[in-house]
């Protein structure tokens, strides 16, 4: 493993950028691979894009399934109200058309 610290002091400019290249050369070596046959993708990152996949997956299947349509429309709902409920209920309608505009 290379060191964190691989320049050493230099006396000069030119040794200073003579040492970078050749630390740089012999620190990652002739290609830039993994030599120990390991991917440089550690297993959680593994784990994040399986995740992300199967998530992926699931909300593109989901979006694509579709719910069969009734074949008769529900009817309409009947209320019976008291008097009282009544009264109130056509009392808030009117309210609300005298805010829209609607009377």
């Amino acid at each position: 493993m290379p060191s964190i610290l691989r320049t050493a002091p230099a006396r000069n400019a030119a040794d200073t950028t003579a040492h970078r290249r050749v630390s740089r050369r012999t620190a990652s070596g002739p290609t830039s691979a993994p030599t120990s046959g390991r991917s440089r993708i550690g297993p959680l990152a593994r784990a994040a894009v399986l995740l992300a996949a199967v998530c992926l997956a699931t909300g593109v299947t989901g979006c694509a399934t579709r719910q069969a349509a009734p074949e008769q429309p529900d009817a309409p709902v009947e209320w019976r109200l008291t008097p009282e409920a009544a009264t109130t209920y056509y009392y808030l309608l009117l309210e609300q058309a005298a805010r829209t505009g609607n009377l």
